[in-house]
């Protein structure tokens, strides 16, 4: 839904205006198809919605279908709105009709206008987004909290259209509706941002289908499952301070769609993992002990060192030169010994000797 309309078929519409005030919904369609026909993809909500304006119309809106217009196109649609707030058109369209239906008791009425505040807008081409509506305030909490949807191909949609639609299934949850109406918000699949330059993106147009040939051809693409809308509801429910019935519309105005976005699931992508630094293990001093083995034969002292773990760290050997230097003393002094006993036995022979030869001589007469 992204075509700009010509000067010529500004003229056009302008001049067809007064005629589609008394016509019916389904002359008044094909009349607004042949057109600006991208707009009307949703024909089921905009004729409904059209229909409840008119009820109250204090601001004299030519059409719902201008408000889904660019800028220029839509100028001579808006009525006695201040052209500064263009960004709020479609929305104060949604109210208005809200307010109208909920004074009839026209519960299709109020679900046409939550949804018709939830429809993608048309900008000039394939990929760009539309200006959220910031400089008004709606009356009704049920409409306040909505945001459009965007086309399929512009940045950051897919999670735009998604909040887009669990928003308008609270809003049709707190009337009373059937929640899971929101899925009929989506819009086409994206455009080709490239190849696709006139604005159309994956748009469809038939001139007699006053359903939407969004549905009847099967081109809506939805943006949630029913089971994230039940889960949306459930916590959320009652936020807007309304029902059907208004009977506490009072109550909390300042809800909306910004406000409750913070609960909108997102797709969760998958995390990718750092690899973790590990920090250097700060090693502690090895704790040795001394294990110290008594010196054998061979006369050497042997120290090894052992750690914590119980394994040997190193060995050392020396000699202990005290110990050396006694047993050499003590060596010298059995010499000595041996020597002495060794001269004791020499002058016992030589005594024996000398004896022998003293009594071997012969005795004088």
């Amino acid at each position: 839904m992204h075509t700009e309309i010509s000067a010529k078929l500004l003229v056009l519409l302008t001049l067809g205006i007064s005629s589609l005030q008394g016509s019916s919904a389904a002359s008044t369609h094909q009349w607004y198809r042949r057109q600006v026909p991208q707009e009307w993809a949703h024909a089921k909500e905009i004729i409904l919605v059209d229909k409840m304006l008119k009820i109250d119309n204090p601001l004299n809106i030519s059409h719902p279908i201008f408000s889904l217009l660019g800028k220029k196109a839509a100028a001579d649609g808006m009525g006695k709105l201040d052209v500064k707030h263009f960004d709020c058109f479609q929305k104060l369209i949604a109210d208005q009709a809200f307010k109208n239906a909920k004074k009839t008791g026209d519960k299709k009425g109020q679900e046409a206008a939550i949804l018709f505040a939830s429809l993608e807008k048309n900008t000039n081409t394939v990929g760009v987004a539309s200006i959220p509506c910031k400089s008004k305030k709606m009356d009704s909490p049920e409409i306040e909290r909505l945001i459009q949807h965007q086309d399929a191909a512009s940045d950051g949609a897919a999670e735009n259209n998604k909040k887009s639609a669990l928003l308008a299934a609270l809003s049709l949850n707190d009337i009373g509706s059937d929640p899971t109406l929101a899925l009929q918000t989506g819009t086409f699949k994206a455009g080709d941002k490239i190849k696709n330059n006139n604005g159309r993106g994956e748009s469809c147009d038939d001139d007699k289908d006053t359903v939407g040939c969004i549905y009847t051809k099967k081109l809506l693409v939805e943006d949630v499952t029913k089971e994230e809308i039940a889960d949306f509801v459930k916590k959320n429910a009652g936020t807007s301070g309304s029902g059907g019935g208004g009977a506490d519309s009072e109550k909390k105005k300042s809800d909306s769609g910004t406000q409750l976005l913070k609960e909108v699931p997102k797709k969760e992508e998958p995390k990718k993992e750092e690899p973790k630094k590990e920090e250097p293990k700060k090693e502690e001093p090895k704790k040795v002990e001394p294990k110290i083995e008594k010196p054998g034969s061979d006369s050497l002292l042997e120290i090894t060192l052992i750690d914590e773990s119980g394994k040997e760290s190193s060995t050392e050997k020396g000699t202990n030169d005290k110990e050396e230097k006694e047993k050499e003393k003590e060596k010298e002094k059995e010499k000595e010994k041996e020597k002495e006993k060794e001269k004791e036995k020499e002058k016992e022979k030589e005594k024996e000797k000398e004896k022998a030869e003293k009594d071997a001589k012969p005795k004088a007469t």
